[in-house]
C-alpha cells in the first residue's frame, strides 16, 4: 500500500480549506434589493455595487446618479444605515450600460456570520431600463 507524504496532505487541506476569494450576487428588479452574506471577522473584504441598464440611450432615464441607502444588518440583528451614490455611466455601448463603485474597502466586520444587506434607491428617482443590483465581495487578506 502506497503512503501519501505529510507535506502533499497538508497543502491539499490548505487549499482546501481556505476562505473564499469572493462572492457575487445579482437582484433583478428596481429594489429594494436584499442580499445574504456570509463575513468572516478575520477577513478583509472590498465591496462592490454594480448595475445594467438596457435601451437605447434616448430611451434611458438622464439621471446622473442613483442614491441608495444601504442598511447592513449583522447576526445579532444590529443595524447601519447610510446613503451612498451610485453613478449610472461607466461602460457603455448603444444598448446597454453598465455601471461599478467601489462601495467599501478594507471591510472587517466585528462579528463572524450571515450579515444581510438591504439595498433601497430612493423614491424621487426612477431610472428606466434598470435590470437590478448586483454586490460584489473580494476578499483580500486576513487581519
Amino acid at each position: 500500500m502506497r503512503r501519501i507524504s505529510p507535506v502533499i496532505l497538508i497543502a491539499v487541506l490548505f487549499v482546501l480549506c481556505s476562505a473564499p476569494k469572493g462572492q457575487e450576487q445579482f437582484a433583478k428588479g428596481n429594489g429594494p434589493w436584499t442580499f445574504s452574506v456570509r463575513l468572516d471577522s478575520l477577513t478583509v473584504s472590498d465591496f462592490y455595487f454594480y448595475t445594467r441598464r438596457d435601451g437605447a440611450p434616448s430611451r434611458r432615464s438622464k439621471v446622473a446618479e442613483l442614491p441608495l441607502d444601504v442598511e447592513w444588518i449583522s447576526p445579532a440583528a444590529d443595524t447601519l444605515v447610510e446613503t451612498v451614490y451610485l453613478p449610472l455611466e461607466s461602460k457603455s455601448s448603444f444598448y446597454s450600460s453598465e455601471s461599478s463603485i467601489l462601495y467599501r474597502s478594507s471591510v472587517t466586520p466585528p462579528r463572524s456570520g450571515e450579515w444581510t444587506i438591504v439595498v433601497t434607491p430612493h423614491d424621487s428617482v426612477t431610472v428606466r431600463g434598470l435590470r437590478g443590483l448586483g454586490i460584489a465581495i473580494k476578499n483580500h487578506g486576513s487581519r
